[in-house]
């Protein structure tokens, strides 16, 4: 099911008649993202890949270190860790964007 919602966002992304904007303000984290009240970007970036490699190569990561771990924790228990840890990992990308000073939205999927 993970695999199926983040292979769906990168179609999205991939699409030809996508609003790479409306893609932009709801699967990305940024700080203009955070403070327009788009906060559950956090766990929406978790899904988000907008290449083919960036999508292969976190699907292959997830294979690699979560089948075992799915196994041993079961299915709600990984979603939860699998939330969790984007919601975690979308939250250090936004501190350490302000610690560095880029504050800025990025100007496309391309940057």
């Amino acid at each position: 099911a993970l695999t199926g919602v983040n292979f769906a966002v990168l179609l999205m992304w991939n699409e030809e008649n996508t609003d790479e904007e409306w893609m932009m303000e709801n699967f990305t984290t940024d700080l203009t993202n955070f403070k327009d009240g788009r906060t559950y970007t956090l766990a929406s970036a978790s899904i988000s890949h907008q290449s083919l490699g960036h999508f292969g190569g976190n699907m292959f990561a997830m294979w690699l270190f979560g089948f075992n771990t799915y196994r041993v924790i079961g299915t709600a228990a990984f979603y939860c860790l699998y939330g969790i840890g984007g919601v975690v990992c979308s939250a250090t990308h936004l501190v350490s964007n302000i610690v560095t000073g880029r504050t800025q939205p990025p100007l496309s999927k391309d940057e």
